[in-house]
């Protein structure tokens, strides 16, 4: 029997599935069956879209049971993303204006998911009228759906996976054409990938063919098996690892920039090559025992330094060491195997003709990538001499000791607190002569000497090197002797300073002899001067003379002569002090004073030997120049060594430039040039000099320069000269500055 419907009457549902008279057929029977029982989803729907039937396989589809779906509206099981578009097709439908039609759609689960269904809408009933109603047929094909979706995001993985790899990859068929290329073959091929598709490989890259790639790319094709090669391409200058996996649409490679990989190799095999001429070229005899203390390499000092030749003990435990020593040896060996490295010791081996030598050891781990100490280096040196050495140094010590102390050179031993530890006897002639165990060997020394020498001593010990410095001592003899001391810093093992060796010698007879040299320079400077000085003095005197004559034979009092008279005699004035100042001997005195004035005074008193040579003084003062500590008339003795100096380098005339500013290579320091346009030195005689009795001069002594780099450096300055033949001489003098 047919059954009833809540929403249809018995008579449209006979007529529906065929019924005649209001009585079932067979045939009804057989559609209402099919209808029920259909594996498809199936729906019978009024035109206004209510549910008036629904099967078990649609409920079973939307987890709702046949009450729950009679009498609801087929919208409100349509999922909202293809509400819309369902719609539309069914109103066209209803209208006539598309027939039975069949559609993807998305429904609601009673759930909440999403139920993926393919529908095929018909109709049912006459074409007119209220007879007709809507048969929707729904397979279930989420599944199907999924497994799509789940492809399409696999697919979409591997093509975002292959967009980022850094490696190229790119799709041949077998036509040899681009069929697929990621961004990283577009780097590497230096292309765009829409100039590639579809384009043969070898058309494009014609340098390729008959070489290496070309062959793996043929065989892979033709034998259907993978290719791995490593290529270098000149055009790039690059390696590549590459791997070809054939289809039988195609042909894959992948490349895979190898270019690091291989200079790192041939920089490991450099290193490698390296390690073994280090080895085997080393002087110190090196060794390798493995964990059984096997020798596996050994260089040729080893066994020059044993005797024994290589077929001898490679391979073998090493025969040399003593019987006495073979304990203290295997607990070396012990203390290596657990990682630790044994600094150098000194200890004793035996050679292969029975005889002991000294020995220096240095023990290492040579350790794996899993961090276990494989093996053992050892790195020997024979010392048997230098132990040798070293007892005679003992004696020669002694010797010089007794030197030491029988000198009269002030020698001093100190630690690098300043605490004495040696002095020699001749410190006696010092008034508070420092003795062994003195906490400060500087307390006897007076300001600014205490301050200087601490800072000397300072800088020895930092610095590690040796340093050079004139002290004022107080003298038993004397009021005080000058003397000249050297500190050498002695170093430990660790490269620092441990104490400093000082020796000291009186020198204060030099320091007399030079301040007569210097003053000695100073009359033989005025000396020469003396003829632009008579002639620069003549010419006031002339007019002075000339005024006075005037005066007299006209008997007139005149003010504005006497204005020029007193200027020229000013003048006059002006000269000679300049002149009894350089010749004078004067107390040294160092005070800060401004540089310009001082260049500027020694300009004015050589202006007229400049002119009589034919000479300009090319002087600009820059007016913004810090002070420096100075004693005036020393550096004024300089400037005017130097300048007359430049003057006779120029015998037919030219110009001298002076300048002075600040150093921009050394911070802190001023700098002043002297240029002239000279015949200039060779130079293979700038080094010599400011050596004594030396000159380029005909009629020089060489004392001048000497003098004047001696005054330079006792300003804490330098001194340096500059010169090619014929094109003139630069002296350049460098002066700390006192920070304003």
């Amino acid at each position: 029997m047919l059954k009833r419907n809540q929403t249809i009457g018995n008579a449209e549902l006979l007529a529906l599935f065929g019924a005649v008279d209001h009585r079932p057929s067979p045939l009804a029977e057989l559609a209402y069956q099919s209808f029920v029982y259909s594996p498809a989803g199936m729906l019978l729907l009024n035109t206004e879209l209510q549910i008036l039937l629904s099967n078990e396989s649609i409920c079973r589809q939307l987890g709702l049971t046949a009450d729950h779906l009679s009498g609801q509206s087929l919208p409100s099981l349509i999922h909202s993303g293809d509400l819309l578009l369902c719609m539309h097709q069914l109103s066209q439908f209803l209208a006539g204006q598309i027939e039975p039609y069949q559609a993807i759609i998305r429904l609601t689960h009673a759930a909440g998911h999403t139920v993926w269904t393919h529908i095929t809408v018909s109709m049912l009933g006459s074409q007119t009228g209220n007879g007709r109603y809507i048969l929707v047929q729904a397979m279930d094909m989420t599944e199907k759906k999924q497994a799509e979706l789940a492809l399409q995001e696999s697919a979409l993985k591997i093509s975002s996976l292959l967009e980022t790899i850094p490696d190229a990859f790119i799709m041949l068929n077998r036509q040899w054409q681009f069929t697929y290329l990621n961004k990283g073959a577009e780097q590497m091929i230096r292309r765009k990938r829409e100039q590639l598709l579809g384009r043969e490989i070898w058309d494009l890259f014609p340098e390729a063919v008959d070489t290496n790639l070309y062959s793996a790319y043929y065989q892979s094709m033709e034998e259907q098996e993978p290719r791995h090669l490593q290529n270098y391409y000149p055009p790039h200058e690059r390696w590549y690892d590459i791997s070809c996996y054939p289809s039988k649409h195609g042909l894959t490679v992948f490349f895979r920039d190898i270019t690091t990989q291989k200079q790192q190799e041939q920089e490991l095999l450099s290193t490698k090559l390296h390690l073994d001429s280090m080895i085997d070229n080393a002087a110190d005899s090196i060794v390798i025992l493995d964990d059984t203390l096997r020798i596996i390499r050994a260089n040729q000092a080893f066994w020059d330094m044993y005797g024994y030749r290589e077929e001898e003990l490679a391979g073998n435990i090493p025969k040399t060491i003593p019987t006495e020593l073979v304990d203290e040896t295997e607990h070396l060996f012990r203390k290596v195997f657990s990682g630790e490295q044994i600094p150098p010791l000194e200890t004793r081996r035996l050679r292969k003709d029975g005889t002991l030598i000294d020995v220096s050891l240095t023990l290492s781990p040579i350790i794996n990538a899993d961090r276990k100490v494989v093996s053992i280096c050892i790195i020997g040196r024979d010392i048997t001499m230098a132990k040798h050495l070293e007892r005679k140094l003992r004696e020669s010590q002694e010797r010089y000791r007794l030197i030491a102390e029988n000198t009269k050179d002030f020698v001093s031993l100190m630690d690098v607190r300043g605490k004495v530890l040696f002095a020699s006897p001749s410190h006696r002639a010092i008034a508070r002569n420092p003795s062994s165990g003195s906490d400060n060997a500087f307390e006897l020394l007076k300001e600014p000497w205490k301050t200087k020498a601490v800072q000397w001593f300072q800088d020895i010990v930092q610095s590690r090197e040796a340093r050079q410095i004139e002290l004022t001592l107080p003298s038993k003899e004397h009021e005080s002797m000058v003397v000249e001391s050297k500190g050498v810093p002695i170093l430990g093992q660790d490269g620092q300073a441990e104490a400093v060796l000082i020796v000291s010698r009186d020198i204060s007879e030099r320091k007399k002899t030079e301040e007569l040299l210097r003053h000695s320079e100073k009359l033989s400077i005025a000396g020469q001067l003396a003829a632009g000085i008579a002639h620069e003095i003549r010419n006031p005197l002339t007019a002075l003379k000339g005024f006075i004559q005037f005066m007299q034979s006209d008997s007139v009092y005149r003010e504005q002569y006497l204005q020029i008279m007193i200027s020229e005699l000013n003048r006059i004035e002006q000269i000679i002090s300049e002149l009894l100042m350089l010749a004078k001997p004067q107390t040294v005195h160092f005070q800060v004073k401004p540089l310009e004035p001082i260049l500027t005074d020694v300009v004015s008193l050589l202006e007229s030997h400049a002119n009589i040579s034919n000479v300009m003084l090319d002087w600009v003062p820059s007016g913004d120049m810090p002070p420096v500590r100075c004693e005036e008339n020393q550096l004024k003795q300089v400037f005017i060594n130097i300048l007359k100096n430049a003057i006779e380098a120029m015998p037919l005339g030219g110009s001298i430039q002076i300048r002075a500013a600040a150093s921009e290579r050394e911070p802190g320091m001023l700098e002043l040039t002297f240029r002239d346009e000279g015949i200039g030195i060779p130079q293979e005689l700038l080094g010599r000099l400011g050596e004594p009795f030396y000159t380029t001069k005909e009629k020089g002594s060489g004392l001048g320069l000497m003098v004047s780099q001696k005054i330079i450096n006792e300003h804490e300055g330098r001194m340096h000269f500059a010169s090619r033949p014929s094109l003139g001489t630069t002296v350049t003098i460098l002066l700390p500055a006192i920070p304003s």
